[in-house]
């Protein structure tokens, strides 16, 4: 086949469903851009398209504006792509390049690339081509630890309110994010004790919760923990930070984006560690003093018991 000698305007195609895919992407875009090579980017799946940005509708290109057809990372395979309804016959005029591949099938059965440069396939095996990559992280790491729906507070609840203002916190600052549960019957989350929760905890920067247990179990980790207490008029969250002593805890009502960054800053300065300590030795007074009465609750009958016909009656 008659393929043009240089790039003039290269398709780059793939899942991008992964980190590893977009870091694989953003190589191949690199180099190209060290080639002065113009491009467009087209996943394979229209849920990725939508939140890519910039990328185009594969469904809609058309072939002829490339010389260069560039597919890119994870597995691929003939069957696939005809599910897909990619039909790679419309590029033959193209050069068909594939990087960062697993050929599922033989190549011998089915090879599509003039040049292929997989990462496995039953011809060699690559490195990933991501550990080519000088990968930056984050300053900043948080955990989220969100509950969705409080039906004791029916018609107080305003929870979707204060996910979306983490989230558009967690954008803002670019922040790593990890989702977290204090729920530990939900198996897939992998936190089946409360030591595994504050193990995690422990190893964040920062929590951001509208939980009690998880503004409770941030502190207990020494962890500063900015809370929103999501329910109109206040509730238990609120009324947990002031028995603890925590003055990073929000009404709805007052949340904003400017509230939230303040917050944010004064969490990750030294201040907020000192005041994790107090909160934590502050609590103890109040705790032994509840050990105490439940001790006494089991030694010594209640005034307000009274027994009858020899038996204890509890409704009284």
């Amino acid at each position: 086949m008659n393929h043009p000698l240089r790039a003039t305007r290269a398709l780059l195609v793939g899942h991008f469903s992964t980190v590893g895919d977009i870091e694989s992407l953003d190589i191949v875009r690199q180099w190209l851009g060290e080639m002065d090579t113009l491009y467009d980017v087209a996943p394979l799946f229209e849920s990725v398209r939508a939140k890519l940005p910039e990328a185009i509708d594969l469904a809609t290109v058309d072939p002829r504006s490339y010389s260069h057809l560039v597919m890119i990372c994870g597995p691929v395979w003939k069957e696939q792509l005809e599910e897909l309804k990619f039909d790679l016959a419309r590029f033959e005029h193209c050069v068909r390049i594939g990087i960062n591949l697993t050929l599922i099938a033989p190549i011998q059965t089915w090879n599509p690339f003039d040049v292929l440069l997989e990462r496995d396939s039953n011809r060699l095996i690559r490195p990933d081509l991501t550990l080519l990559a000088e990968t930056k992280s984050v300053p900043v790491v948080v955990g989220r630890c969100l509950v969705r729906k409080q039906s004791s507070y029916a018609g107080r609840e305003r929870h979707d309110q204060a996910r979306q203002l983490f989230d558009d916190l967690i954008q803002r600052r670019d922040f790593a994010a990890i989702d977290v549960d204090t729920r530990w019957y939900r198996a897939e989350n992998g936190l089946r004790t409360p030591a595994h929760f504050l193990s995690v905890l422990q190893r964040i920067d920062l929590l951001l919760t509208n939980r009690l247990h998880g503004m409770v179990y941030a502190l207990k980790a020494g962890v500063p923990v900015v809370a929103i207490d999501a329910i109109e008029g206040e509730a238990k969250v609120s009324a947990q930070a002031k028995a603890i002593g925590w003055p990073q805890c929000i009404p709805i009502e007052s949340a904003t984006p400017e509230r939230l960054d303040a917050a944010v800053d004064w969490c990750l300065s030294p201040q907020a560690r000192e005041v994790i300590s107090s909160c934590r030795k502050g609590v103890i007074p109040a705790l032994e003093d509840v050990k105490r009465t439940f001790f006494a609750a089991l030694t010594e009958e209640s005034p307000s018991r009274h027994c009858r016909n020899g038996r204890v009656n509890l409704s009284d």
